[in-house]
């Protein structure tokens, strides 16, 4: 921005000192080159940083499901169970079936 705002202020220039519309002259195409590279520069840097940082950012972790289904006797349980997710199956003795699904703890070493 601040090599554009100098091309416009040496083509005003030019044209106040040589009473002359001519901005093509050389100085001021060297400057106008200068800024065109600068910006290619520029955009070059970001997009490197940009990729740098899609490349080391986290991945999400896919969430995959399971399906569990459990038979005993006559009776059936059918349950989606999440990824992490941990299943806690009591049977009594009377035959009565409790299941549980929660989010397991995270694991620590």
């Amino acid at each position: 921005m601040a090599l554009g705002l100098l091309y416009v202020m040496s083509v005003v220039g030019h044209i106040q000192k040589d009473t002359n519309y001519n901005v093509y002259t050389p100085q001021l195409r060297i400057l106008g080159l200068l800024q065109i590279v600068v910006f290619l520069v520029g955009l070059v840097l970001l997009a490197f940083i940009t990729l740098s940082d899609l490349a080391t950012a986290p991945k999400p972790a896919q969430k995959t499901t399971a399906d569990l289904e459990i038979k005993i006797k006559d009776k059936e349980i059918r349950q989606v169970i999440g990824h992490g997710d941990t299943v806690k199956l009591t049977v009594s003795e009377q035959g009565a079936v409790d299941l549980q699904v929660g989010k397991s703890a995270p694991h620590r070493p």
